[in-house]
Parts: structure tokens; sequence; C-alpha cells
């Protein structure tokens, strides 16, 4: 997606679509005045006609308003001003990219980033609106035999904000845009199938993201290794499953401070959890491929750290396994070693977070 910055009087952007926010019923932004005068108060007329509900992030779209470039103009409610905040003007994009998504438009342009909050600058805004245009174009097809048709939405623009310099927007825009990868890149990791994200897959995963960046180290531990260091509890897990439980470390590294403490973010990483000899019901047993998006959340915040290159260090642990019942599976009653020596008498199989 191709993202810009623009001072341009509103009435004359040509896009296919300006979305425009509305706070206390009938109240305009600056741009969204100048629309209006220069639309012989078309804007004006139309909500005080009370045709935009008055829920917050309701929408209205109008079309081919005289006096405007614009194909379309989309109206969004925001509430009321003296309430407008982040969380409330997070909720406003998301209707808008609602609306937004449906469209054919190939290029859209959001007055909303001149929009004043309470609790938040012009960055957090210019950033948040990114984010949520990436997150509305995100959709899970990778097992699907009929693919997504490819979202027809290729630019956007964004109103520059008035308190907010070219350079901490540009800014903003790339932090919104890496934010955005790396939820992206853990909401596809939670959606594959058991059966396609398996612990050799995470591990995988994790070796390409090294491969993507310099700062990234990744190191994967199999079975064997493990045994020789003593991981009882986590082997006692993958007992009955006939997919290797790994033990992945991913380190990065951007702290030119020597001896700078890293941040340690630790993600469960259970690829689909039956609950092991202590069986779980059949019913939803599916969303146990969701046990793994602990893991998911790791590798999402350190794609999203290195893309933004932050001058800290970072290490990401996932113990990863399946928990399934079978001939070797671990047993409740069953006594297992941890790797600091302590034994641990196994009640229930399907507690195996603890572990």
């Amino acid at each position: 997606m191709k993202y810009s910055l623009s001072s341009a009087t509103p009435a004359n952007l040509s896009t296919d679509c300006l979305v425009v926010p509305v706070t206390d019923k009938t109240h305009l932004t600056a741009g969204g005045k100048q629309l209006d005068a220069a639309s012989n108060k078309a804007l004006s007329k139309i909500l005080h006609s009370g045709d935009l509900a008055e829920a917050q992030a309701s929408t209205l779209l109008l079309h081919g308003i005289e006096g405007i470039k614009a194909k379309r103009v989309l109206l969004v409610n925001c509430g009321e001003a003296g309430k407008l905040d982040g969380r409330n003007m997070r909720k406003a994009l998301q209707g808008a990219m609602k609306v937004v998504a449906g469209l054919k438009a190939r290029n859209v342009h959001f007055l909303l980033t001149e929009a004043s909050l309470s609790d938040q600058d012009g960055s957090w805004l210019v950033s948040q609106t990114v984010q949520q245009v990436e997150d509305s174009l995100y959709c899970y097809d990778a097992t699907k035999s009929k693919k997504a048709p490819k979202p027809a939405l290729k630019e956007v623009g964004l109103t520059l904000p008035e308190t907010t310099g070219r350079a901490a927007a540009s800014s903003a825009i790339k932090q919104g845009k890496a934010i955005s990868a790396g939820v992206n890149v853990a909401r596809e990791l939670g959606n594959l199938p058991g059966n396609v994200c398996t612990p050799s897959y995470l591990a995988g995963q994790c070796k390409k993201l090294a491969e993507q960046h310099s700062s990234i180290k990744t190191q994967v531990l199999g079975e064997k290794q493990m045994q020789r260091l003593g991981m009882g509890s986590l082997l006692s897990v993958s007992a009955g499953s006939d997919q290797e439980a790994k033990l992945i470390v991913v380190q990065y590294q951007g702290s030119k401070k020597a001896n700078s403490r890293p941040y340690v973010l630790v993600g469960k990483g259970i690829t689909f959890d039956t609950g092991g000899i202590s069986l779980k019901p059949g019913a939803a047993m599916d969303e146990m491929k969701f046990d793994m998006c602990g893991a998911a959340s790791v590798v999402g915040a350190l794609t999203s750290v290195a893309r933004l290159q932050l001058p800290v260090n970072v290490i990401g642990i996932i113990p990863s396994a399946e928990n399934m019942p079978g001939g070797r599976a671990t047993k409740p009653g069953d006594v297992v070693t941890s790797m600091s020596g302590k034994t641990i008498e196994i009640l229930n199989t399907d507690a195996e977070g603890r572990l």
C-alpha cells in the first residue's frame, strides 16, 4: 500500500473517496468546513437533515457532490468533540474502513487525521489510520481453494495534522506499517490449521525472520537437545504426538549499548491442544489450533521490532509442541522432571501450559 501526506485544499483532492470526520452531530473540522463552503453548504444541509445516524462510527456515503473533486465523500460520526479520544477515534476509523473496503476505490484520502484528540497527538493518529487500513484489508485464504480477490485499494492519502511536522508524520506512517505487518503475521499464524502450523513450521517461520533481518538470530532446539538439557516438562507435553517439539529462541539485537538488558517475550506455542489423555470435549475442539497464539504474538512483535529497527534488545522464547493422546502420551499420575530438577506430578494433562 502506498501512503502519502498532503496539505492540499480538500475540495481540490482528486480521489475516489474522501473520508470526513463529524463531531457533535453536525460539526466539521477545518478541512470539512472548506468542503462545505466549496459545495455551497451541501454537507451542512445533509448533516442538519439528520441523515447521518447518531451512533458513534456511523457513516454516510455521498456521491458526486458539486464543487468537490472527490468522487465520493464519506461522513463519519466521531461522537462528541469533548469526548474524542484515541479509543473513540479508533472506532471511527474502523467504521470508515468497513465502508471503504467494500468500495471499488483505488485511492482514498482521510481528513480524519486533522481531528484533535484529548489523549493522543497527530503522529499517533497518522499511525493508527495506517494500522486500521492495513487491518481491514487482511484476508486469510492460505488454505482456501478459491482465493479472495485482491483489494482494489492501492493508495491512501492523509491530511497532514496541523500540529505534526511532515517528518514526524512520515515516521508515523512507517511505524503504522511495521506494527500492522507484525499483527498480520500473528493473525496468519493463528489462522493456519494445526496440520500446517506445526512446531516445525513455527520454527521455520522464525528462521525466515532471521533471514530477512540481519539484526535477528534464531536458534531451534529439537527433542534430542532438550533431552540432554533435562527439559522433561516440555517433552512430557509432546510425548503423545508424532510432531517433534521445538524450543525456539529468537534474538533481536538493536541496542548499541554494552550490557544492555533485553526485553524477554515468552509465548506458548501449543500448535494443537486436544488436552492429551485428559481429552477435551469434542465441541469447538477445532479452535484449539489457537493455543499457539502466544507464540504467534511473539513472532509478530519481533517482526514489528525488526522493521522499526528499535534501539533495544529483545529475546523471544517459544516452547512449541502438540498435546495429543497416544501410546506414549503422558498420563495423569505420571511424574516428570523439569530442567531445574524439580519433579512434577501430572494430575491433568490438559493443564500443560503451566509446564
